[in-house]
């Protein structure tokens, strides 16, 4: 086939790109993280069998890790409750260790957001919501459709996406250990608070 170039003029088929000369798009890429903020965020990839946490200041982590629920005997509304009282003691030993002035957590979900269990994020976000009025600690929700499009491209990023655009733009979080998706979750929350905060 010949292409674009050889077809005579006033055929008006000359503007058709073919045999591949159509232009391709760039790879989307997440923007720049800018001027860090002076705020001490505690934040938290939250439900009531694992919670990930980061602890950043500015654009440092001073600390992650995961909440793993213990295994109990318990079942249904009883063991939900149980869950949500061992996360609020941990959460509150947390606060007291990272000395944090803000506590943030993902915004659960709506009508169940397809999570097999919705009400397990709400019940694990009051009881961190309560551990922070227990220290006189701002407590914020951080929309995690809002952090997947910050750093993943769009509202249905998935996890792999988010946690590589934020190592694109702040390459030294590859070196935070832990690191597994759910603290990945939380650091895109903690930035994206610190991004809207910026200037405080």
């Amino acid at each position: 086939m010949s292409s674009s170039t050889d077809l005579p003029s006033g055929t008006g088929l000359s503007r058709f790109a073919v045999d591949g000369d159509a232009p391709t798009r760039e790879k989307w890429r997440p923007a720049p993280l800018g001027e860090a903020t002076s705020l001490r965020v505690l934040a938290f990839d939250q439900t009531l069998a694992s919670a990930g946490w980061v602890c950043l200041h500015g654009w440092t982590c001073f600390g992650s890790g995961v909440i793993a629920a213990e295994p109990s005997t318990l079942k249904g509304p009883p063991l939900s409750v149980d869950r949500g009282a061992r996360l609020h003691r941990w959460v509150e030993q947390l606060i007291k260790a990272m000395e944090p002035t803000h506590i943030v957590c993902e915004m659960p979900p709506i009508q169940g957001g397809g999570m097999r269990r919705p009400e397990s994020s709400l019940m694990a976000s009051l009881a961190i919501a309560i551990a922070a009025d227990t220290q006189a600690l701002p407590f914020s929700l951080v929309s995690g459709q809002t952090a997947k499009k910050r750093f993943g491209g769009n509202s249905s990023a998935d996890k792999k996406a988010v946690r590589e655009g934020i190592f694109e733009v702040a390459p030294w979080f590859r070196v935070v250990k832990p690191m597994n998706e759910h603290v990945a979750d939380a650091l895109a929350l903690a930035l994206v608070f610190q991004e809207q905060h910026r200037g405080e």
